[in-house]
C-alpha cells in the first residue's frame, strides 16, 4: 500500500526567545489507535531499571509481567507512551504483545464426536509415516523430554504426564480446559496399553506447558515464558501447534536461545490454505521446523498453509487422538500434523541420545517422501520408517481415493498490520498475487474491499488473468481518506477461479489525525508563549511533549507554555506527522 499526502504544512515564525523542543500529540475517543491502551512487550537494555525508565517518561502503568531471562516486561501502553519509549535510549525495542491461536478444526464432517475405544487402535497417521513398523529393538522416545506448549494436558488413561506448568497463573495446574493440548499429546505419546490409541513415541517424558487459555488463544509473552521454561528444564523438543500473524523480536530471540540450548522447535505452518506465503509465526522463523498437513491420500490438505519456509508435511486430517474428557475424537489442521513430526523426532533421538537436534532434523528431512511443489509440501512427507532404515522407499497412501472436505480458515482470525495513514492522504492499494490452485495458471477475478467497523468505505472489482508473481491491481485501487473517521480499517483481497475463491489475510491500517491548521504563537516573552490551533475532527485530547517528555494534556485548542529556555528553538508537531513550526530569533538588544 502506498500513501500520497494531499497537503503538507511548514510554517516559520520568529519570536524573542530561543528554543525548546515541543511536540503535540492528539488522541481521540473514536480512535482505537490513540484513546485506549494495548499490551506491549518492552525490552529494556541490560542494566537499566525498567521502573525508573517508566517514571522518567511519566508512564504510570505498572509492569504486568516480567520475563525471567531478559530485562523485558509486558506493559499496558497508549500509542503516545509507545512513541516515548521508542525514543528512549534505555529501551531496546517496543512491540505489540500479539496473540496466537490454535490451528485445528473439527473433523472434515464438521463435527467432533467423542468415542470410547476398547481395543488398542493405531491411528492412520502412524501408518502413513511408518511408526507402526517399529520393532522391539527400537526405542520409542525413551528418555527424550517433550514439552507441549498448548492449552494444557488433562489426565487421561492413555497418557502419562511427567510434569509441567501453567504459565497463565504460574501454578502446576496445567489441566486442559479446551481439549486441543490433550489431543496433541495423544498423537505424540498415547501409551501402548491395549486400549484406546497408541502414540508415535509412547515412551517419551511428556510435559504440559499451558500457554493458551480455554478459548484456544494466548499471547506472545506467554509463549516466550513457556519457551523459557523449556530451556530451564532442559527439554529436547518443543511442540507448538498454534500460530500468530505478527513478527516479534522478543519471540524470535527466545526461539534462537532455545535452539542454542539444543532444543528442537516444531510449529504448525497454519490453516490459511494456498497462497504465495500463507505460513504464520512462529513457524516462519528459520530456527523452527514448519509443518504442513496432508490427507490420507498423501495430498496437501486444503487448509494447509503454503510458502517458501515450509519444511515438512505430516498427516493432519481426521486425526484421532485423546480428548480432555478421557475419551477419543477426531480433529484436523496443521496443529495435528505437528505432533507426528514431534513424535517421530523423539523416536529418532532415542536411538542415538548423543546426537544433536540438527542431526535429528537432517534424518527427518533427508528421508522425507517428495510429494510435489516445495511451496506446498516442503521437503515432503515425513517417513519415520525410512529414517530408521526399516524401509528404503516411500510408503503408499493410506487411502488413495480419500476426499478432503476441509477448508482454509477464513482470514480475519489473523491480520497483517501495514501502515498508519494520515487522514487526507490517498491510499493506493495493491498486493502480490498468490499462487493459484493446482491445475490453474491464473485467477480470473479480484475483489478488494476496505472496511471500517461498520461499513465498506472503498472497493474495486477487477477481471482478467492474475498470475503469481504479479502485483494486482495495476494500476492500484486509489482510496481518498479525507472523509474517513479515525480508527482501523481492514483491506480484504478475494481472488476467484472457476471452481472457487481464496481470501487472503486482511491488511490492516490505521487512519490517524491530520495536522492542525491555524497554528499561531502569541503572548511571547523570553520564557513563555501561548500556542493555539484549530480543532481537528474527532480529536478530543491533545498531549504536549517538551523534549520528548510529556508536558501536559489539554482538551482545549490552546496552551500557555512556561519556563522555556531563552536562545533555543521550538519544533511544534502534531501526532508526529506533518506539521512543523520552526521558530528562531535574535535576543532583544
Amino acid at each position: 500500500m502506498k500513501i500520497k499526502k494531499l497537503t503538507s504544512i511548514l510554517i516559520l515564525m520568529s519570536i524573542f526567545f530561543g528554543f525548546s523542543f515541543i511536540q503535540v500529540d492528539a488522541t481521540s475517543q473514536e480512535s482505537k489507535k490513540s484513546s485506549s491502551t494495548k499490551e506491549y512487550i518492552v525490552s529494556f537494555k541490560k542494566n537499566e531499571n525498567s521502573q525508573q525508565v517508566l517514571k522518567d517518561n511519566k508512564i504510570s502503568n505498572k509492569e504486568k509481567d516480567k520475563l525471567k531471562n531478559h530485562n523485558t516486561s509486558e506493559i499496558s501502553l497508549s500509542n503516545e507512551e509507545v512513541e516515548l519509549l521508542k525514543k528512549d535510549d534505555s529501551v531496546e525495542f517496543v512491540e505489540p504483545n500479539a496473540k496466537v491461536s490454535i490451528d485445528a478444526i473439527t473433523s472434515s464432517t464438521g463435527e467432533i464426536t467423542e468415542e470410547v475405544i476398547n481395543a488398542e487402535e493405531v491411528p492412520w497417521g502412524n501408518v502413513a509415516i511408518g511408526a507402526h513398523m517399529l520393532e522391539e529393538q527400537h526405542n520409542k522416545g525413551n528418555d527424550i523430554k517433550v514439552a507441549v506448549l498448548d492449552t494444557g494436558v488433562s489426565n487421561h488413561p492413555d497418557l502419562k504426564i511427567a510434569g509441567g506448568i501453567n504459565i497463565l497463573n504460574g501454578t502446576p495446574n496445567y489441566a486442559d480446559n479446551h481439549g486441543h493440548g490433550t489431543h496433541i499429546a495423544g498423537t505424540i505419546a498415547a501409551q501402548e496399553n491395549n486400549q484406546g490409541i497408541v502414540g508415535i513415541a509412547p515412551n517419551v517424558e511428556l510435559y504440559s506447558v499451558k500457554v493458551l487459555g480455554s478459548d484456544g488463544t494466548g499471547t506472545y509473552n506467554q509463549v516466550i515464558e513457556g519457551i523459557e521454561w523449556a530451556i530451564d528444564n532442559k527439554m529436547n523438543i518443543v511442540s507448538m501447534s498454534f500460530t500468530g500473524t505478527e513478527e516479534s523480536e522478543a519471540l524470535h530471540r527466545a526461539i534462537k536461545e532455545a535452539e542454542a540450548a539444543g532444543i528442537m522447535m516444531v510449529a504448525a505452518a497454519g490453516n490459511k490454505g494456498l497462497g504465495e506465503e500463507t505460513e504464520m509465526y512462529p513457524a516462519l522463523y528459520p530456527e523452527v521446523i514448519s509443518v504442513g498437513a496432508t490427507t490420507k491420500s498423501n495430498v496437501r490438505a486444503n487448509l494447509s498453509s503454503t510458502g517458501e519456509n515450509l519444511d515438512i508435511v505430516a498427516p493432519g486430517v481426521d486425526i484421532r487422538s485423546t480428548t480432555k474428557n478421557g475419551s477419543y475424537g477426531n480433529l484436523s489442521g496443521t496443529s495435528m500434523a505437528v505432533p507426528h513430526v514431534v513424535g517421530a523426532a523423539a523416536v529418532l533421538w532415542s536411538q542415538n541420545k548423543t546426537a544433536d537436534s540438527m542431526k535429528i532434523e537432517e534424518l527427518i528431512i533427508e528421508n522425507a517422501t517428495e510429494l510435489g511443489n516445495e511451496q506446498e509440501y516442503g521437503q515432503g512427507l515425513i517417513n519415520l520408517a525410512k529414517s530408521l532404515d526399516i524401509v528404503d522407499s516411500a510408503l503408499p497412501p493410506f487411502q488413495s481415493d480419500y476426499e478432503d472436505d476441509t477448508q482454509p480458515e477464513e482470514d480475519g482470525n489473523g491480520e497483517i498490520s501495514i501502515a498508519a495513514v494520515e487522514r487526507g492522504a490517498v491510499a493506493y492499494l495493491d498486493r502480490g498475487v498468490p499462487t493459484p490452485p493446482t491445475g490453474y495458471s491464473s485467477w480470473t477475478k479480484l475483489d478488494i474491499g476496505v472496511d471500517s467497523d461498520t461499513a465498506r468505505v472503498c472497493s474495486g472489482t477487477y477481471t482478467g488473468n492474475f498470475k503469481a508473481g504479479q502485483t494486482a491491481p495495476n494500476p492500484p485501487l486509489a482510496c481518498d481518506t479525507s472523509n474517513w473517521s479515525l480508527g482501523t480499517y481492514s483491506v480484504k483481497y478475494t481472488y476467484y477461479y472457476p471452481e472457487g475463491m481464496y481470501k487472503m489475510t486482511p491488511e490492516i491500517f490505521t487512519v490517524t489525525p491530520e495536522s492542525p491548521t491555524g497554528v499561531s504563537v502569541s503572548k511571547v516573552t523570553q520564557n513563555s508563549l501561548l500556542l493555539t490551533w484549530n480543532p481537528v475532527k474527532d480529536v478530543t485530547t491533545y498531549k504536549i511533549l517538551v523534549n520528548g517528555v510529556l508536558h501536559s494534556s489539554v482538551t482545549t485548542t490552546n496552551k500557555k507554555l512556561t519556563n522555556l529556555t531563552p536562545n533555543t528553538a521550538i519544533l511544534f508537531e502534531l501526532n508526529l506527522l506533518t506539521l512543523r513550526i520552526l521558530t528562531q530569533a535574535r535576543h532583544l538588544p
